[in-house]
């Protein structure tokens, strides 16, 4: 049984890789003006791995410094408070993927407990786990897209394993919210309330919002508004649909209304988004 609310964790997973590549020279993170550009707080609304190959560099975590060196793959996860330092004179070779890992509401850090920066041991997996993931990147056809995202899970597992990530909790949903989040995604054209969920899972209102929240740890109006969020994003960077079109696909019927709603999720309007492609910071 437990094998089964594990798979059932992944139901509603998603994946999208924004960046993967290497950089080997050591004045790579200077504009033309002579800028360290690199030297920088910056949020990221994607989760990042590096892997240093040579050189080092200075890694800000919440308040708390760290040296990264050579051997180090370091991972991100989105939302981070972090700042980066490198001089000049420094050399630092490294490969790097920005992702975005999704299972259902959860990311990646709220099923493991993961260290921020792991030594690894097996370096000839790592770097060649990073050119096969950078060669798919780099000649994107369909197929090479699915082969991508699975060597992308491949990296993540890698690091799971050196790191010794442990898992914080296995989740048991029963089976009629199961049957919920599939309502949901095969609805989410329509503005769905908490009363229909309920009805459909033949429960009352307030027991059916108990539920869900035990089970997915948020009320169903957010786990919609999020997943709302997500496809809108998606449509926003990989099509040319107009605003209007992607609101409507989503159940809102006034695009006026489905502009306030994604900027106070994303803090820009949908038109800003795709304009200035702002998933690629």
């Amino acid at each position: 049984m437990q094998n089964q609310d594990i798979l059932q964790t992944f139901l509603s997973s998603s994946i999208y890789i924004y960046f993967c590549g290497r950089v080997k020279n050591n004045r790579w993170f200077l504009t033309k003006e002579g800028k360290n550009h690199w030297n920088a707080s910056t949020p990221f609304t994607c989760d990042i791995l590096y892997y240093v190959i040579e050189g080092e560099f200075d890694l800000r975590l919440g308040k708390t410094w760290y040296r990264v060196q050579p051997g180090q793959m370091v991972y991100i996860p989105a939302g981070t408070d972090f700042e980066r330092r490198i001089t000049e004179k420094n050399l630092l070779s490294k490969y790097y993927t920005h992702f975005d890992l999704a299972f259902g509401h959860n990311r990646l850090q709220d099923l493991f407990q993961i260290p921020f920066i792991t030594e690894i041991r097996d370096h000839e997996k790592a770097t060649a786990l990073f050119r096969e993931l950078k060669e798919y990147r780099e000649n994107v056809t369909l197929s090479t897209c699915i082969a991508a995202n699975g060597t992308l899970l491949r990296l993540l597992y890698f690091y799971l394993e050196e790191s010794g990530a442990q898992p914080i909790h296995i989740v048991k949903r029963d089976r009629t919210m199961q049957t919920t989040l599939q309502y949901i995604n095969e609805n989410l054209h329509r503005p769905l309330t908490v009363a229909e969920l309920a009805q459909q899972a033949g429960y009352s209102v307030a027991h059916f919002t108990r539920n869900f929240k035990k089970n997915f740890g948020c009320l169903p109006l957010d786990y919609i508004a999020d997943l709302k969020i997500s496809h809108a994003k998606k449509r926003l960077r990989d099509t040319e649909h107009s605003v209007a079109s992607i609101a409507e696909e989503l159940g809102f019927y006034d695009v006026g209304y489905f502009g306030k709603f994604f900027k106070s999720k994303v803090g820009v309007s949908p038109l800003t988004y795709r304009k200035n492609k702002l998933w690629k910071i």
